[in-house]
């Protein structure tokens, strides 16, 4: 069994547990995040949040995310400038919401007025690039399907990997490896980054690392 089918088996274990069980088990928040949602809703503890509630919940490997409300959640150390790499891999479970989900860099007064660029993709698979400063809303990079995306299922969870990659005047976006979109690069892009998750969604995320790149790189001949 490959290490996708195992975790697979293992995410849709946990989110199929009986009612009992479920109410039994607690989920906290990893130590050290922080979360913006887009309007008033309770952090809840359990793998089915009431009306009103939302999860993220720690749950090897990684984070369970049920959105009532979109959000931001971040760390506040974890930050990038200069030229680096952002990668997170994710499984969207079964759902009718068509919200965006993915991660965010550039992020400045998240707890305040938000400033952030946002690489999104969608359950039809559909991505793009988004500047968000204190509530406006700039289109980079508009709704594109790509084949790159793995489409939502109405049974299983299916998992995309999403990356932006930095560099001096550009920055790139992949999904599974795959080119989506570039442009150029300017300073909104250095600050805190972390994960943008719409309303209405329930997936897993696995990791999101961060990799400073110190070299340059290998000039075009």
């Amino acid at each position: 069994m490959s290490r996708t089918s195992a975790l697979l088996l293992a995410l849709a274990t946990a989110v199929t547990l009986s009612t009992a069980i479920v109410s039994a088990r607690q989920f906290a928040a990893p130590a050290g995040w922080k979360w913006v949602t887009d309007s008033p809703a309770t952090l809840a503890t359990g793998l089915e949040p009431a009306e009103g509630q939302w999860l993220f919940g720690t749950m090897a490997p990684g984070w369970h995310i049920t959105t009532r409300p979109g959000v931001l959640l971040f760390e506040p150390s974890y930050t990038a400038r200069a030229r680096f790499a952002l990668e997170s891999e994710s499984f969207l479970f079964p759902g009718t919401s068509t919200a965006g989900f993915g991660l965010f860099v550039g992020g400045a007064n998240l707890e305040g007025r938000p400033r952030y660029a946002a690489f999104l993709i969608r359950r039809d698979g559909n991505a793009t690039v988004q500047m968000v400063d204190a509530g406006q809303t700039t289109t980079l990079y508009p709704w594109t399907p790509s084949p790159a995306i793995v489409i939502g299922h109405e049974k299983d969870a299916v998992k995309n990997v999403i990356r932006l990659e930095a560099e001096t005047t550009n920055i790139l976006f992949l999904v599974n490896g795959q080119k989506i979109a570039e442009i150029p690069r300017d300073s909104r892009f250095d600050g805190v980054v972390g994960l943008r998750v719409g309303d209405q969604l329930n997936l897993h995320v696995t990791n999101v690392d961060l990799t400073h790149r110190l070299a340059l790189p290998r000039p075009v001949k």
